[in-house]
């Protein structure tokens, strides 16, 4: 879970920086769900172990630490949940998968490319002018699939998402070692927030870097 507090180096917002646990209850059972938010990225996992709800902090050893300190208004995320019953699934992923994509994210961070866009043909480390104007050049890396032509994006059109984002997200999905099925899913009648997800409870939320969830 250290990993998480990479989420928040890019926003400003000091009442987000922290782990909010909540019980939620999962075929009848209740079970602690870690939530980490920063208004573009939201990772839920649900804990092995009951944890008191409340706000914690992430320690050195990557555990969870309580804040006994926190007075910050923390937003109630459960306004901002996806309907799970109305969703459409765009593709599920191998490890193989997750790990391709991971490496290209790498390669992206390598070229200092901070955004990711996406169309219907692919992900790439620059914008999609290239397509179609000349005077750009290609991008220095680009993952093309024909699953990404199942994304509702206008032809010439992309979302930008920040590349950190999407690698915590595809990190989280990675934890779980191809143990659960990964899908990446969407609203039915919106193309965003984009989720990956092994299920409701433990998964990742992704938006454009410059929308909230």
């Amino acid at each position: 879970m250290i990993d998480w507090g990479k989420m928040w180096g890019g926003c400003n917002d000091q009442a987000l920086r922290v782990i909010r646990v909540k019980t939620e209850y999962v075929g009848g059972n209740p079970v602690s769900i870690a939530n980490a938010f920063n208004k573009s990225l939201w990772i839920r996992r649900p804990l092995s172990s009951a944890v008191e709800p409340g706000v914690y902090s992430i320690g050195y050893d990557g555990g969870l630490v309580r804040k006994t300190d926190y007075t910050e208004d923390y937003p109630d995320l459960e306004l901002k949940m996806p309907n799970f019953q109305d969703i459409e699934v765009i593709k599920d992923f191998s490890l193989e998968e997750l790990e391709e994509i991971r490496f290209g994210l790498q390669k992206m961070k390598e070229a200092d490319s901070s955004v990711v866009c996406i169309d219907r043909d692919g992900m790439y480390s620059s914008d999609i002018d290239w397509k179609t104007d000349d005077d750009f050049s290609p991008p220095a890396v680009a993952i093309e699939k024909k699953w990404f032509s199942k994304l509702p994006i206008e032809k010439d059109k992309s979302i930008r998402i920040a590349r950190q984002n999407f690698e915590l997200a595809i990190d989280e999905m990675m934890f779980y070692q191809g143990t659960r099925e990964v899908v990446l899913i969407r609203p039915k009648y919106k193309l965003l927030p984009l989720i990956f997800g092994v299920s409701p409870e433990a998964c990742a939320i992704l938006t454009e870097r410059r929308y909230s969830i």
